[in-house]
């Protein structure tokens, strides 16, 4: 049979595939963490210490402003409201008790140069979360949230920042317990242009975390990088880094750790997109008496749009944060996740499935040595867009299952609604 002979891309392709990869890395943050929060890793990975952030590429900012000249101003407003069902809400082994959550979100959204081409831009986000708890009424707040980016570029030279506040009031699979607690974060990032193929970075950032409960500790971490990439061809670019962080924390004292590492990206047009880093990190703790300890540090995402309408999006983050529950221990956490997203006329679907493990690590005197936890979780979500994309309907379903420290299961079912005025 004559093979089918496929069409040239057009611009309206190029820019439906891209949309296609960034629709699905925006489901699987909204699958993973709001439906599984983690808050505990979130003290190092809220957009101040990604796998990207020491990439001149891919840092997270959501600056993607079109063409055009001159500094004009532009806001967004709009309101979302949410129900979630818990079928075991504080994470219990045995006498397990539901919840049902409300959530109101009023946001604000406004960027300097909504058109694009100013040498300096920014955009910020305000969103106050306003829930209430059916079963443990107690537990009803407000939690604020804000964000902001900055991007300032020049003919060889690009700094951008980003600085965020987060509260939240959850349960978190980490520790097992319903949490309230606010993250502090900041990342700024220079990128200079030596060559035409050669680029150097430096970065530097800010983490800061607290709770409310007083069995829980928050911590400071604080974290700057410095490195070059070089493109090796038009679709590959890659680079040595090296990483120095400061953590502080009432549980496990001070911590130093250094960090050597290769980052790199590779492209291809808007179809593949795979980002990178792999290296050896060393710690040394202030009430660790041995040699400290090391091992292998990095992560990985990789975007991969299928067909036109179909995309492929997977992630491999592996972060190191003092525990908030336990002293003299830190919990080495793994998170791996895998996405398929499918657009239609004016839905999208996606289903995927994640395994986060974590590891606990004695840094000082310890009574007993904790089992690690091991959490898999499968997900399908399902969005629709009405009244010219203003108003979108977004229901999502997962399921967990933990093992480890507490053994436990959960179904959590989502349906909201969001309109943009």
């Amino acid at each position: 049979p004559t093979p089918m002979i496929r069409p040239p891309r057009t611009t309206t392709d190029r820019i439906f595939v891209a949309r296609m990869i960034a629709g699905a890395g925006v489901f699987m943050q909204l699958c993973c963490t709001a439906l599984a929060q983690n808050f505990t890793s979130q003290a190092v990975n809220n957009g101040a210490i990604g796998i990207a952030d020491f990439l001149p590429i891919g840092n997270g900012l959501d600056l993607g402003f079109g063409p055009g000249p001159g500094i004009k101003g532009g806001a967004a407003y709009g309101v979302a409201a949410e129900t979630i069902y818990d079928s075991n809400f504080l994470l219990q082994e045995n006498n397990t008790s539901s919840e049902w959550i409300t959530t109101l979100t009023p946001w604000v959204n406004y960027r300097t140069d909504p058109e694009g081409g100013a040498p300096f831009s920014m955009a910020a986000n305000y969103r106050p979360v306003i829930q209430t708890f059916l079963e443990n009424s107690d537990l009803n707040g407000v939690n604020q949230s804000a964000d902001i980016s900055m991007n300032l570029e020049g003919s060889k030279t690009l700094i951008t920042a980003f600085g965020s506040y987060l509260e939240v009031a959850a349960t978190d699979p980490i520790l097992n317990q319903f949490v309230n607690g606010s993250f502090l974060n900041g990342v700024v990032t220079a990128t200079y242009q030596v060559a035409p193929r050669t680029t150097l970075f430096a970065s530097g950032a800010a983490s800061i975390s607290s709770f409310e409960t007083t069995a829980l500790e928050g911590a400071k971490i604080y974290t700057t990088a410095v490195g070059a990439l070089w493109a090796a061809t038009e679709r590959l670019r890659l680079g040595p880094a090296i990483r120095y962080t400061s953590a502080a924390s009432d549980n496990t004292g001070d911590s130093r750790a250094l960090a050597f590492s290769i980052q790199g990206e590779y492209k291809v047009g808007e179809k593949i997109q795979i980002i990178g880093s792999l290296g050896w990190e060393t710690i040394d703790d202030s009430r660790d008496d041995g040699g400290g300890r090391s091992g292998i540090t990095g992560g990985l995402t990789a975007n991969y749009a299928l067909t036109e309408r179909l995309a492929w999006s997977n992630s491999v983050q592996y972060v190191t944060v003092p525990s908030p529950s336990e002293e003299n221990f830190v919990v080495n956490n793994l998170s791996i996740t895998t996405a398929l997203n499918r657009e239609l006329l004016r839905a999208n679907i996606g289903l995927g499935l994640s395994l986060n493990v974590g590891t606990y690590d004695g840094v000082g005197p310890v009574v007993t040595q904790l089992e690690d936890d091991r959490n898999f979780g499968i997900f399908i979500s399902y969005q629709r867009r009405f009244l010219h994309d203003r108003l979108e309907f977004d229901s999502r379903v997962r399921y967990s299952v933990n093992s480890g420290n507490v053994d436990w299961s959960q179904v959590q079912v989502t349906a909201g609604l969001e309109l943009q005025f």
